[in-house]
């Protein structure tokens, strides 16, 4: 069906269809290593498990996007806005983060993040409920 779809709609200049350019995109358990997606509004998408290896994300609009257990191993989130975004047990590891918005991003133990967790509440960044229940 997806392949239908895509043949109606177009595509962009990067490869992917037209669609995917738009806020509440679902995109849960998609492989999209090594696309330029610089610049795309993805906020409130379902990243669930999207495999973003290497991805250049630059500028790119993801707040308040479901990025539970998303890989983001050296991605390009420079200038990304990631402003209220769910980083639980994300992989960041490598991932470029210059300038990037990481306002009120849930994270947790699991998730690995390219700084320290002092960073992460400097930046803005927000523990998952549960475990600050359990550093106090």
């Amino acid at each position: 069906m997806l392949p239908f779809i895509t043949f109606w709609t177009g595509r962009q200049k990067n490869g992917l269809p037209t669609w995917v350019n738009k806020e509440n995109t679902n995109l849960a358990c998609t492989s999209l290593a090594g696309y330029k997606l610089a610049g795309l509004n993805l906020s409130r998408s379902d990243m669930f498990k999207t495999n973003l290896n290497r991805a250049d994300l630059e500028g790119a609009n993801l707040s308040f996007a479901y990025m539970r257990k998303t890989n983001l191993k050296g991605a390009n989130l420079t200038k990304a806005n990631l402003k209220g975004t769910n980083l639980r047990e994300a992989d960041l590891s490598g991932a470029k983060v210059d300038g990037a918005e990481f306002k009120f991003a849930i994270f947790n133990g699991a998730t690995v993040l390219p700084f320290t967790r002092e960073e992460a509440f400097a930046r803005g960044m927000v523990l998952e409920e549960t475990e600050r229940k359990l550093v106090r």
